[in-house]
């Protein structure tokens, strides 16, 4: 007759099962949620979020360098932008109180792969690849879109008692 321990330690909602002579499940400490990776504690949130969102690209990576030979760098970076993009705009509303080094990583994650899809060396600038070849930067798309979120959120609140400091009335 088998005995089960099921083992949960509080602080980072890890539980282990042991049966006898070794260990069957252990449960890891990051949840997903509608697709993203969420961390039992805020300082393990960040760098869980920028690892998913980095491995977004290597993955459309592999999914276009089939068509390398097929369509012109300029074409195949607008597709690897179409692809991509959206994967790292998705999270983005999360990014708001990232450090910039936090969204370097993803930016340098995303140019990394689109200049081994469109056959570019690294020391290649992303200016370059900006201008040229239309690929979208990723931190200029998120900040347009905390910009379009600041300004429906500041919308929505004009005209409400709640917060008179957006009110579009004068105080009295």
């Amino acid at each position: 007759m088998s005995i089960f321990v099921v083992n949960c330690l509080e602080d980072n909602f890890r539980a282990t099962l042991n049966c006898g002579n070794g260990v069957i499940f252990q449960s890891s400490p990051i949840v997903s949620y509608l697709g993203l990776p969420y961390a039992a504690t805020k300082r393990d949130f960040k760098p869980v979020l920028v690892k998913h969102v980095q491995m977004k690209p290597r993955k459309a990576f592999g999914l276009l360098i089939s068509f390398r030979g097929l369509y012109r760098r300029d074409v195949l970076g607008r597709i690897y932008s179409a692809v991509v993009l959206p994967h790292v705009l998705f999270p983005s509303l999360l990014f708001r109180n990232f450090r910039p080094s936090d969204l370097s990583a993803i930016k340098v994650s995303y140019f990394k792969f689109c200049k081994y899809l469109l056959g570019f060396p690294l020391s290649f600038s992303n200016t370059d690849i900006v201008l040229e070849h239309k690929v979208k930067d990723p931190v200029v798309c998120i900040k347009k879109k905390y910009k379009i979120f600041e300004d429906k959120a500041k919308n929505n609140l004009l005209g409400h008692n709640l917060f008179p400091i957006y009110s579009n009335s004068s105080g009295s």
